[in-house]
């Protein structure tokens, strides 16, 4: 899910149909709606983040994941003129990610996504 929601992120007109095959329910709103408020803003993407996933339960259907997200690298820019729209962050933007992932017979997929604010994780 992420590597589309990053490939994504660098685009002035998303194309979401990917994301469908990754995410569903509550996750897949969440991150549409970040793509299209990004979009209303005439801001893109440039870099990637870093990720550091862990298990924390596993049933038959369902794994619950933590992360410690680093998007330090992650920058946002203005579409039309590539200039950065924040200045480069000098210290570590760590954000705390909860991630259910179910499957539902036929394959895996975020189920359920909490991104929490900047400084919630170590890292």
């Amino acid at each position: 899910m992420w590597d589309v929601l990053v490939e994504e992120a660098r685009k002035p007109e998303p194309d979401y149909s990917q994301l469908e095959l990754y995410a569903s329910g509550d996750a897949l709103a969440l991150v549409e709606h970040g793509l299209v408020a990004e979009g209303d803003e005439g801001v893109i993407a440039r870099g990637e983040p870093t990720f550091s996933p862990e298990v924390v339960s596993a049933e038959d259907t369902h794994v619950e994941i933590e992360d410690c997200m680093d998007s330090t690298s992650w920058l946002r820019e203005n579409a039309e003129s590539g200039e950065l729209v924040e200045p480069s962050p000098e210290t570590p933007v760590l954000r705390r990610v909860d991630a259910g992932v179910s499957f539902d017979g036929l394959s895996w997929r975020v189920s359920d996504l909490r991104i929490w604010e900047i400084g919630s994780c170590d890292g």
